[in-house]
């Protein structure tokens, strides 16, 4: 049961704790990192983080993905874009319910931002039935 590689489950609060040999979950709550409990299966960590995620932010658990920093190695200066090497493009991609979803080459930043937003909002309102 244990991960492959550096105990990555693919899941986001998920982590391999391999003092108990098991998954961890965690999850951010007021600034506030709150320990949730091991679980044998990931999924079954994964089914708890997202249950709690439900319940502290309700609807808006889905408009948290849109309000996430952008990480400190992103040099496009969007989130969600990315610079590929030797291509002189830039990639987009977004995450929804901890899957990535790849969106595109693009010939500008701005334009990969753009599709970024769109489909931020077209994910956001299918989960809300907006």
């Amino acid at each position: 049961m244990s991960p492959g590689r550096k105990g990555i489950s693919g899941y986001r609060g998920v982590h391999w704790n391999k003092y108990n040999k098991k998954w961890a979950v965690s999850i951010w709550i007021n600034g506030k990192n709150t320990h949730l409990g091991y679980f044998k299966d990931k999924e079954e960590a994964r089914d708890v983080y997202n249950a709690k995620e439900k319940e502290v932010y309700g609807d808006l658990t889905y408009f948290r993905v849109l309000q996430r920093k952008k990480p400190r190695n992103n040099t496009s200066g969007y989130k969600g874009v990315y610079a590929v090497p030797y291509s002189w493009k830039y990639q987009a991609r977004i995450i929804i319910n901890n899957t990535h979803i790849y969106l595109g080459l693009f010939n500008t930043k701005e334009e990969a931002h753009a599709a970024y937003c769109e489909a931020g909002l077209k994910y956001c309102t299918e989960q809300l039935n907006l």
